[in-house]
């Protein structure tokens, strides 16, 4: 069985979150179980899009020095980097550190900022699917990957958490040939757990103090959840994250393949949880993603195939609130995208509902919409268990 810890921890003051994160960490065996002094770790959070740490989109900074601190203290060197959505070059990682407050956590602990912006193309021969990946060169040249994920819904893979943080480190507009190639959410969640099978983490503690309901990652509401969640396996991770806020895992496509593959941490009754009862930290009420049809499969999937464009989750511009900056048309994977007259314009017959521009809106105004024929079926309208 996998251990894996939920500490709590109620709010993001500074002492707080380093004698929880100490905490979490000792439950892991501690931090000399997953690094050894003398290393260089790279510390991989989830930095999505420019973002305030207190809009929920990325890994508290808080969290994030914390486990610097701790890692310092035993003799190892720190890298903090991520390679976000969007184009990675120096000048938009500066952007990206200040905006998130990562530069004021490298100034206070001695962490190194990454802004290595060279990747290179790694085997992966034991991939299910994927047998070669871009990755980028800051996590190929440390000893070890320490994974910060943040709890957050996803429009498409219905919960990122620690699997799906990995896909951070394939290089910037890189992520969108992997969103055009595998639209199916079964192809793109067993990219990921490839991925995560190849970059190994030693260490994953997931930022659940404050996570994101509603249309995440990047557009749904902040929500108190007041934990943090540890284990060396990241799957572990990710099968608490659901069970708190009440996500099936057959609803979770890396979850559900996980399981049918036999992977025993896919499943909340085959983890030692230590620290905070599992019941107790369970959030009643999260409220579900406006949902997506990449994530449904199942029964539902020939449905889906019969009614094709009728039973969508689809993209949707808000006009008043656009400002043509034109994130969304650099970031599409099909060039479904167009700037006119300082506003963006999608065409839906092009879109590959990826989703990859509701994430990376930096004005949340790319709005996800539902048929006609889904509010009429109710699909996708989740209800949580009291």
């Amino acid at each position: 069985m996998s251990d894996a810890a939920i500490i709590e921890c109620n709010d993001y003051s500074p002492d707080r979150v380093y004698e929880a994160v100490k905490k979490a960490v000792s439950f892991t065996g501690g931090i000399g179980a997953s690094v050894k002094s003398g290393q260089t770790v790279l510390l991989k959070p989830n930095l999505l899009r420019l973002s305030a740490p207190d809009e929920a989109v990325v890994t508290h900074p808080n969290v994030v020095g914390a486990v610097a601190r701790i890692l310092i203290d035993h003799g190892a060197k720190v890298i903090i980097g991520d390679s976000p959505g969007g184009p990675f070059t120096r000048f938009f990682l500066e952007k990206m550190y200040s905006r998130t407050g990562l530069d004021k956590v490298a100034r206070d602990t001695g962490a190194v900022l990454n802004f290595n912006t060279k990747t290179d193309q790694v085997s992966n021969i034991n991939g299910k699917l994927i047998k070669r990946f871009d990755i980028i060169k800051a996590a190929l040249e440390v000893d070890a990957v320490i994974n910060l994920p943040k709890l957050k819904n996803h429009g498409s893979m219905r919960l990122t958490g620690a699997i799906k943080n990995s896909f951070g480190l394939v290089p910037g507009l890189t992520k969108s040939g992997y969103h055009a190639k595998l639209v199916n959410a079964d192809n793109f969640g067993q990219m990921l757990l490839d991925l995560l099978f190849m970059v190994k983490p030693t260490l994953n503690i997931m930022d659940a103090v404050v996570g994101m309901e509603g249309n995440g990652p990047a557009a749904g509401n902040p929500r108190h959840i007041g934990v943090l969640i540890a284990s060396r396996d990241a799957i572990a991770v990710d099968s608490i994250a659901a069970r708190i806020t009440g996500v099936k895992n057959d609803e979770i496509p890396v979850l559900r393949l996980a399981e049918q593959q036999n992977i025993p941490s896919a499943n909340v009754k085959n983890i030692n949880v230590l620290g905070k009862a599992l019941d107790e930290a369970m959030v009643r009420d999260f409220k579900p993603t406006t949902g997506s049809d990449r994530g449904m499969g199942g029964i539902l999937a020939p449905l889906i195939n019969f009614v094709g464009g009728s039973m969508v989750v689809n993209t949707e511009v808000v006009q008043s609130g656009c400002d043509g900056c034109g994130d969304c048309y650099r970031m599409c994977p099909v060039e479904a995208i167009t700037i006119n007259h300082g506003k963006a314009s999608i065409d839906k017959k092009m879109c590959i509902r990826c989703y990859c521009c509701h994430e990376i809106c930096p004005q949340n105004t790319i709005a996800l919409k539902k048929s006609l024929l889904l509010h009429l079926t109710g699909v996708g309208n989740r209800k949580q268990k009291k």
